[in-house]
């Protein structure tokens, strides 16, 4: 290798250690500050891996928030569900979110897993938006969750490799980082 493709390689190396570093010193400050403004948050946790097969495509590391887990329970739903319900202010409003709702489960007939995803997001909405006391639970949980998804978001994807690693569940609470071994399909 000629010594000017090896000072390239050099400076890139020292770029994503630094880069690396930034990530580091914004999670420790930004996860804090996420126990701080959320009192009823104890624990969130997401998962990252390099699948063992794609269908014949190249495996690459992948991070997995929006699976995310906070105090220990499958975020998905609420995020869907408060995603819509932020926008959902009186009856007009919810009978929108509903045909919306409805026109999407059509267009997805084929694709089961999404469909059944939406019908239970309809469901959801129905249920929430009718009890006064569970939709303002779930609005306070959507912007936790909201607010830890903003957070992961701004981690840049190439430094949760060397951060948390490979095959991994990464749970973060008050306390600290506890990076468990993940097994996956």
């Amino acid at each position: 290798m000629s010594a000017k493709l090896e000072k390239i390689k050099e400076k890139i190396a020292k770029l994503e250690a630094e880069r690396d570093r930034e990530a580091e010193n914004y999670t420790k400050k930004q996860f804090k500050k996420l126990f701080k403004d959320h009192k009823d948050l104890e624990s969130f946790s997401w998962t990252q891996y390099t699948p063992y097969w794609n269908d014949g495509d190249t495996c690459e590391f992948g991070v997995y928030n929006e699976e995310i887990e906070v105090n220990g329970e499958d975020c998905v739903s609420v995020y869907s569900v408060g995603s819509i319900l932020d926008k959902v202010k009186d009856k007009r409003s919810f009978d929108k979110a509903i045909k919306d709702i409805d026109s999407s489960i059509a267009n997805y007939q084929k694709n089961k897993w999404d469909c059944n995803h939406l019908k239970e997001d309809k469901d959801n909405l129905i249920n929430v938006f009718e009890c006064e006391d569970v939709r303002s639970k779930l609005v306070d949980k959507f912007a936790m969750v909201r607010d830890i998804l903003s957070v992961l978001d701004n981690i840049p994807r190439e430094s949760y490799l060397s951060l948390f690693g490979d095959h991994a569940k990464v749970v973060v609470t008050s306390d600290g980082i506890e990076v468990e071994s993940y097994s996956h399909d």
